[in-house]
């Protein structure tokens, strides 16, 4: 019997191993957080106060946006055995570049909103304390272009 990771909440967080082809299930989101940061470059110099006498500051878009993802899940092995075991990111946040190729979908709202690409794993704990069931806590950042999907609700 495969396993409802997404039921309930409707938020799925899956990791890929080979950059986005095929992926398998982490777990089953309970909270979530996300975050889109489109940073911007104080541009102001001499000949920005010059315009109209103004004393405006100038800002630039740096070209450089980020997703920050939080989140709090579980991972129940009880139904799918093939769902990731959390061990899984633990090995990837302690070695290497210590990042993942992560897809969040999320369903909450009617719509959906999917995230994929190469994320900085920026912070990961377990906890398991019935057999066959792992709570985890992942914060993971951007390293690159991610791609968002938003499907408008029906």
């Amino acid at each position: 019997m495969a396993a409802q990771v997404n039921a309930g909440k409707l938020l799925l967080l899956e990791v890929s191993d080979d950059g986005g082809t095929t992926f398998k299930a982490i777990g089953g989101i309970k909270t979530k957080e996300l975050t889109f940061d489109n940073p911007a470059i104080d541009a102001t110099n001499q000949s920005t106060a010059l315009i109209a006498g103004t004393s405006f500051t100038e800002s630039v878009f740096n070209g450089f946006s980020t997703v920050t993802l939080s989140g709090d899940g579980v991972i129940d092995k009880r139904f799918d055995a093939s769902t990731v075991s959390a061990y899984n990111l633990v090995s990837k946040a302690t070695s290497g570049d210590r990042s993942a190729y992560l897809r969040l979908t999320d369903g909450t709202s009617g719509g959906s909103i999917t995230i994929e690409g190469t994320f900085i794993l920026t912070s990961f704990s377990i906890s398991a304390d019935i057999q066959d069931l792992e709570n985890f806590s992942i914060s993971a950042q951007s390293g690159e272009a991610v791609e968002v999907t938003v499907t408008e609700p029906a």
